[in-house]
């Protein structure tokens, strides 16, 4: 099955590419994250698009589901990171703190807390029930890449483009 419908956006002819997809904790849904701005939100046994979010004002970075499903956070080179009610394509928080892009997302803490990555080589941690900044790491010298979170253990761990992989505990 192929889920196709991300365009080329605001460039003609350009093929647009999809940078990240997640699985909803029930495997029912898939989100897409791509360049032409938009999150879309997929029926993952039909195949057929089930929602798409718009609000982004440049490439979608990186999409994950909350554990509930009921929500989606989403990631971007506009600076954001956005949560969104995609039932309802509503936008809860626009979360602004990354000087630059913010490339990676995780969750962690039971689902209440939201973790970037950007550009800036920062960690940025989220509380998304209020939608504020709760703390930051000054974590790499170079763009955060990846994420990875073991919520149960307060473990995170992150990569950048220098090919450093570091381990933080209680997070």
């Amino acid at each position: 099955m192929a889920l196709t419908g991300h365009t080329s956006g605001k460039v003609p002819y350009s093929p647009s590419g999809v940078n990240a997809v997640a699985f909803s904790a029930d495997s029912m849904l898939i989100a897409s994250a791509a360049d032409d701005t938009t999150i879309r939100v997929w029926n993952a046994t039909t195949g057929d698009e089930v929602q798409v979010l718009r609000g982004h004002e440049a490439q979608v970075t990186n999409v994950v589901f909350s554990p509930c499903g009921k929500r989606i956070a989403s990631s971007s080179v506009d600076g954001t990171v956005r949560i969104w009610e995609w039932q309802a394509s509503r936008l809860v928080f626009a979360l602004r703190g990354h000087n630059r892009s913010v490339l990676r997302l995780a969750i962690g803490s039971g689902g209440n807390t939201l973790i970037s990555g950007g550009l800036d080589g920062t960690i940025r941690f989220w509380d998304v029930n209020i939608g504020v900044a709760t703390g930051s790491i000054n974590a790499h010298l170079a763009p955060v890449t990846a994420l990875t979170c073991l919520p149960d253990m307060n473990i995170l761990a992150s990569a950048d483009t220098d090919g450093s992989v570091k381990i933080w505990r209680s997070i």
